[in-house]
Protein backbone atom coordinates (compact mmCIF):
# COMPACT_ATOMS: atom_id res chain seq x y z
CA UNK A 1 0.00 0.00 0.00
CA UNK A 2 2.83 2.31 0.86
CA UNK A 3 4.14 2.58 -2.63
CA UNK A 4 0.72 3.74 -4.17
CA UNK A 5 0.98 7.08 -2.25
CA UNK A 6 0.66 9.85 -4.67
CA UNK A 7 2.56 13.19 -3.48
CA UNK A 8 1.07 16.36 -4.66
CA UNK A 9 2.94 19.63 -4.43
CA UNK A 10 1.32 22.54 -5.10
CA UNK A 11 2.72 25.77 -5.79
CA UNK A 12 1.74 29.50 -7.59
CA UNK A 13 4.53 29.25 -10.28
CA UNK A 14 7.17 26.79 -11.64
CA UNK A 15 10.26 28.89 -12.71
CA UNK A 16 11.44 32.02 -12.37
CA UNK A 17 14.31 32.75 -9.61
CA UNK A 18 13.03 30.50 -7.03
CA UNK A 19 12.92 27.11 -8.95
CA UNK A 20 15.79 25.44 -6.85
CA UNK A 21 13.87 25.90 -3.62
CA UNK A 22 10.68 24.80 -4.87
CA UNK A 23 12.58 21.73 -6.22
CA UNK A 24 14.06 20.65 -2.88
CA UNK A 25 10.36 20.82 -1.84
CA UNK A 26 10.23 17.07 -4.42
CA UNK A 27 12.99 16.23 -1.70
CA UNK A 28 10.64 16.26 1.07
CA UNK A 29 8.43 14.24 -0.09
CA UNK A 30 10.99 11.50 -1.46
CA UNK A 31 11.89 10.96 2.67
CA UNK A 32 9.03 10.29 3.29
CA UNK A 33 8.85 6.94 1.25
CA UNK A 34 6.80 8.91 -1.65
CA UNK A 35 8.60 7.48 -4.76
CA UNK A 36 9.22 10.07 -7.77
CA UNK A 37 7.26 8.70 -10.29
CA UNK A 38 4.01 9.41 -7.41
CA UNK A 39 5.12 13.24 -7.16
CA UNK A 40 2.93 15.45 -8.84
CA UNK A 41 4.12 19.00 -9.25
CA UNK A 42 0.84 21.16 -9.82
CA UNK A 43 1.20 25.20 -10.58
CA UNK A 44 -0.49 28.20 -11.89
CA UNK A 45 1.87 29.13 -14.52
CA UNK A 46 5.64 27.98 -15.05
CA UNK A 47 8.51 28.90 -17.87
CA UNK A 48 10.53 26.17 -20.21
CA UNK A 49 13.09 26.73 -17.87
CA UNK A 50 11.38 26.21 -14.87
CA UNK A 51 10.28 22.98 -16.49
CA UNK A 52 13.68 21.69 -17.37
CA UNK A 53 15.39 22.69 -14.00
CA UNK A 54 12.57 20.19 -12.30
CA UNK A 55 12.90 17.60 -14.83
CA UNK A 56 16.30 17.51 -14.91
CA UNK A 57 16.71 16.87 -11.30
CA UNK A 58 13.53 14.80 -10.74
CA UNK A 59 12.92 13.45 -13.73
CA UNK A 60 10.24 10.99 -12.92
CA UNK A 61 8.59 13.96 -11.53
CA UNK A 62 5.10 14.80 -13.20
CA UNK A 63 4.20 18.65 -14.06
CA UNK A 64 0.83 19.84 -14.40
CA UNK A 65 0.22 23.69 -15.24
CA UNK A 66 -2.26 25.82 -16.58
CA UNK A 67 0.26 28.33 -18.34
CA UNK A 68 3.54 28.33 -20.03
CA UNK A 69 4.83 31.75 -20.19
CA UNK A 70 7.27 33.09 -22.62
CA UNK A 71 10.93 33.29 -20.57
CA UNK A 72 12.70 34.79 -18.13
CA UNK A 73 13.68 38.14 -17.83
CA UNK A 74 17.76 39.07 -16.52
CA UNK A 75 16.62 38.97 -12.77
CA UNK A 76 15.23 35.51 -13.43
CA UNK A 77 11.75 36.99 -13.38
CA UNK A 78 8.94 35.17 -15.42
CA UNK A 79 7.82 36.99 -18.68
CA UNK A 80 5.57 38.18 -19.32
CA UNK A 81 4.48 37.01 -15.83
CA UNK A 82 2.22 38.21 -13.21
CA UNK A 83 4.46 40.05 -10.97
CA UNK A 84 6.15 38.87 -7.66
CA UNK A 85 3.02 36.23 -7.09
CA UNK A 86 4.02 36.08 -2.87
CA UNK A 87 4.65 39.32 -2.76
CA UNK A 88 1.03 40.04 -4.52
CA UNK A 89 -0.77 37.66 -2.75
CA UNK A 90 0.76 38.12 0.86
CA UNK A 91 0.06 42.47 0.50
CA UNK A 92 4.41 42.50 0.84
CA UNK A 93 5.45 44.44 -2.09
CA UNK A 94 6.30 48.03 -1.46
Amino acid sequence: MHDQRLGLRRGPYGGGRRTPHHADRHEVLRELGVPEEHIVFVNFITVAEGITAVCERYPGVRIVTSAIDEGLSEDAYMLPGIGDFGDRYFGTNR
